[in-house]
């Protein structure tokens, strides 16, 4: 592969990794938006002891849920586009099997 075209791949990973760290943190703190909301949720229906209270409170768990399972999805997107970095990198490099240099 010639070095300009796994050059234009390795940056398009990096770019496309950067993307996915930065809605990565996004979800981080909407996940821990949710998890203040469904808390606040699980005490109003301990307190109030109504069935509309336990249906908010199973409401906000439900999208709690939701919510962890997008988070380890995206982890699990950055850890992916990470390792392809990783591997386009080293697969450029030109020393990488001593080859490439040239001595006297």
């Amino acid at each position: 592969m010639p070095l300009r075209s796994s050059s234009k791949k390795v940056d398009a990973t990096l770019r496309k990794l950067s993307a996915k760290r930065e809605e990565l943190a996004i979800a981080q703190e909407e996940l821990d938006h949710i998890r203040d909301i469904t808390e606040d949720a699980r005490i109003r229906a301990l307190v109030s002891e109504t069935p509309l209270s336990q249906r908010e409170w199973q409401d906000h768990e439900r999208h709690l849920e939701v919510a962890e399972r997008n988070l380890v999805s995206l982890e699990a997107q950055v850890e992916e586009l990470a390792a392809k970095g990783a591997r386009l990198q080293f697969s450029n490099d030109p020393f990488r099997d001593g080859k490439s240099l040239k001595f006297g």
